[in-house]
């Protein structure tokens, strides 16, 4: 059995390996893994408590700024390519002005009124005064944000993704290497606030020559075709980016409001100690979504989708043993501060949760291609009030075992889902 494994994956190795998209692959696997890399050095730096707020508000941070982009990148990725059409410099300008002003509008909104106090403030369970000493940093950290998917969605379709991948990892290195020597010598109090002020600061810095590129390729003209189709792609996926704020936050607020914030330090390192699987994944996809677009057989789309899975898997389960065996040696060696010792149970199961959603992205695919934003708006209201109502009724009696089991239900139930539905309309267009 082991044998008959290991020779499967040898194989599909040598097939990717042989790949024109290898190099790709492999950068893009660098670039965003150098964070995990120097993992162990925030967690000696960081108290278990301060590391559990700085995740918590990354988590915040990152689902808000899927909300304010507005499906603009999913937008940007079709039209890209419908040259006839769209004048790709005006429609790159056209399209994400839209993000921009948007996100100006809401800072603006929130500097007027301060609603943004009561909404964070209750979040993060700290006082008003607490969250005013990192309010503007936080609105850096989603403006980085903001910019770095529109830099890589931009480098991607435009085939350059090497450049962008080569240019990340050395950005990563050098920014997180400024972070942690800031941390060392210059911190005082809280150094979980402290990152907070200088990364954003750090990033977006280091960005700069990389905004230049795109701004070069833009013409500054507005095309509102290209306005109102982008709105057209991006709004019914507002509606889904929304409820996934439950489906993405509800449990980690809950967990640190009922078990407090050393708890949820357990919890969200768990989760990222999951992150090859989506390095993995996104360098796959990569790769392979401008090429499924251009699949015109729907059928030959769906069983390279499952061909592609399988190999997936393969990867991953080989990646399982490897993080599980070095995560028990880093925290008996004394890497890993031992408070963190239960996340040893709770890894496996996290780790099929998380296996189960980025292999729901290759089923979502279809959805894209097919714009049927409309299925992923339902199913993700669905899925995301059920998971509100059930980490509002387990979590407080079961902790963070009853999240950990509720992300494995419900991302199970939703690959299945859209397992199901894509099978079901290629059976029906086919016949």
């Amino acid at each position: 059995m082991i044998k008959k494994y290991f020779e499967v994956a040898t194989t599909q190795y040598t097939q990717i390996r042989s790949s024109k998209f290898f190099k790709v692959f492999i950068w893009d696997v660098l670039s965003k893994g150098a964070d995990y890399a120097l993992l162990p050095v925030y967690l000696k730096i960081l108290s278990q408590e301060e590391y559990g707020f700085y995740t918590y508000v990354l988590y915040i941070i990152t689902t808000t700024s899927g909300i304010i982009k507005l499906g603009i990148d999913t937008a940007v990725s079709k039209m890209y390519y419908e040259t006839e059409q769209y004048d790709r410099g005006t429609m790159l300008f056209s399209a994400n002005s839209i993000w921009f002003i948007f996100f100006l509008g809401l800072l603006s909104l929130c500097l007027m009124t301060g609603i943004d106090k009561i909404i964070f403030a209750n979040l993060l369970n700290i006082p008003e005064n607490s969250y005013l000493q990192i309010r503007l940093f936080i609105f850096a950290f989603i403006l980085f944000n903001l910019i770095q998917t529109t830099l890589n969605v931009f480098f991607v379709i435009d085939d350059n993704a090497l450049v962008y991948q080569k240019y990340n990892l050395i950005r990563t290195i050098v920014g997180n290497a400024v972070v942690i020597g800031l941390l060392l010598f210059v911190a005082n109090g809280n150094k979980a606030y402290f990152r907070l002020y200088i990364e954003p600061i750090v990033f977006l810095l280091s960005f700069i020559p990389l905004i230049i590129i795109l701004i070069k390729r833009m013409k500054f003209t507005i095309n509102w075709d290209a306005v109102t189709h982008g709105f057209k792609i991006g709004l019914p996926m507002v509606g889904t980016l929304i409820v996934g704020v439950i489906y993405n936050i509800s449990d980690k607020y809950f967990l640190q409001k009922t078990s407090g914030y050393n708890i949820l330090a357990v919890y969200n390192l768990a989760l990222f100690l999951t992150l090859p699987i989506s390095l993995i994944f996104s360098s796959f996809q990569t790769v392979w979504f401008p090429q499924f677009l251009q699949v015109k057989s729907i059928q030959e789309r769906f069983d390279k989708s499952n061909k592609f899975s399988l190999m997936l898997i393969n990867a991953y389960l080989a990646i399982f043993f490897f993080l599980w065996v070095g995560l028990i040696i880093f925290i008996y060696a004394g890497l890993f501060p031992k408070t963190y010792l239960p996340i040893i149970s709770l890894f496996p199961i996290i780790f099929i949760a998380k296996v189960a959603e980025s292999l729901t992205q290759i089923y979502n695919n279809f959805i894209v291609a097919w714009g049927k934003t409309l299925f992923n708006l339902l199913v993700s209201i669905f899925f995301g009030f059920t998971t509100l109502f059930l980490n509002y009724f387990i979590i407080p009696d079961f902790g963070i075992q009853g999240a950990v089991a509720i992300l494995l239900i419900m991302s199970i139930i939703r690959i299945i889902t859209f397992f199901l539905f894509v099978k079901s309309h290629i059976n029906g267009a086919i016949h």
